[in-house]
């Protein structure tokens, strides 16, 4: 049998509006979806799965609040891991700051908006078809803006689904242009983790050990990452269950917190420690 060649495409933002609007608040397992969806699609290898996000440009982040920067750090955390991940690709632009004044008060309001990100993905998307980087392509995105992407893909004969949480934010002309879709709701379970997952033991020494080991001498672990992110079974799930057993571990003298190169805080465990 002919090996069929899968590539997912990620709208990041589009992704997680729909996840919310669904309800469900699960942490998402991208390797786990990934291969839900080559095997929906009937392919037969991932050649890629493509997340294209905005991120905030350091000027807007340098003249935000402790929470905020907080937010930034635990979101390029997220990427950082993603981007490890096999097969996985990460695609950062940086949002625009827009300004707004009040015709009452004359005060000026700044926010920050995506750009080029659909543009980008769109090319990507075109670009890897026209040399046949894939056989089927899978867009986690209902914006109707991919749709041209999607009517270029099927003039060169790749058939392309799109996946979404129901209906939440499915374009219609996207909907119509794509071969299939994929309903992300039914199968949630299968590619991510709740706040109920089990742990096997409580070892704290251990979980930062394994993200220690899986990052290498040359990344640290940030202290939010691992909080939020990152999946172990020898520790529970709730971030507040971490902190906790975080902060006794730092008081036992076992794991030290400090600042990394970029300024993150970061967490690790203090050699010659039983």
């Amino acid at each position: 049998m002919a090996t069929a060649k899968v590539a997912i495409f990620v709208d990041g933002k589009n992704f997680y509006e729909g996840l919310r609007a669904s309800g469900l608040q699960s942490k998402i397992d991208f390797s786990a979806l990934a291969d839900l969806m080559v095997k929906g699609v009937r392919g037969s290898v991932l050649t890629g799965l493509h997340y294209f996000t905005g991120v905030e440009p350091r000027q807007r982040v340098d003249d935000e609040k402790e929470d905020g920067l907080e937010k930034k750090k635990s979101l390029e955390g997220f990427l950082s891991f993603l981007e490890t991940q096999p097969g996985c690709f990460v695609y950062r632009f940086p949002r625009r700051v827009r300004s707004v004044t009040c015709n009452q008060c004359g005060h000026e309001h700044s926010y920050t908006e995506e750009k080029a990100v659909d543009t980008s993905l769109v090319a990507t998307m075109i670009r890897q078809a026209a040399i046949g980087a894939f056989d089927y392509a899978v867009l986690c995105s209902g914006d109707a803006d991919h749709t041209p992407a999607l009517e270029a893909l099927r003039d060169l004969g790749k058939p392309t689904w799109v996946a979404t949480f129901g209906g939440h934010g499915l374009s219609r002309r996207l909907q119509q242009a794509a071969y299939g879709h994929i309903d992300l709701s039914h199968t949630h379970k299968d590619y991510s983790f709740g706040e109920d997952e089990m742990f096997e033991e409580l070892d704290v020494k251990g979980a930062v050990e394994e993200a220690q080991d899986y990052f290498g001498e040359d990344r640290y672990v940030g202290f939010n990452f691992f909080v939020n992110e990152w999946r172990t079974k020898k520790i529970p799930r709730d971030p507040s269950e971490r902190r906790t057993l975080i902060q006794e571990a730092i008081e036992n003298g076992v794991i030290e917190a400090y600042e990394a190169e970029d300024g993150c805080r970061a967490i690790r465990v203090i050699a010659g420690t039983e």
